[in-house]
């Protein structure tokens, strides 16, 4: 059984070696029950990269003036999730945009700067 086993192993890698980057990313979307969102996946180099440029750049860099009572300037996790959203609400309202019957996506995130 044990070398019944190995064989498949070894025909499931090799399977897997022949899937590209593209082929095996992931991006899970889950609804919380306080009414938040997680998001949870893997993404292909190339794909990581223009996402990570777009968060980086999708809203301005915080000013001095915009550090807390500690003086810390705003975590970058809660940039990131501002940039999400901006980058979501101008691609929702383009009317270029992709449509299911007739809508484009309208998605809120709230964050706590």
């Amino acid at each position: 059984h044990l070398a019944e086993l190995a064989a498949s192993l070894a025909e499931s890698a090799e399977l897997f070696d022949g899937l590209s980057q593209q082929s095996l990313q992931r991006l899970e979307v889950t609804g919380l029950d306080n009414g938040m969102w997680s998001l949870s996946g893997e993404l292909a180099s190339e794909t990581g990269r223009m996402f990570a440029k777009l968060l980086q750049t999708a809203v301005p860099p915080p000013r001095q003036d915009e550090v807390d009572a500690d003086g810390v300037l705003p975590p970058a996790a809660n940039r990131n999730a501002e940039a999400l959203h901006h980058m979501l609400s101008v691609y929702g309202t383009d009317p270029d945009a992709a449509t299911r019957h007739g809508h484009t996506c309208t998605l809120n995130v709230t964050v706590d700067i």
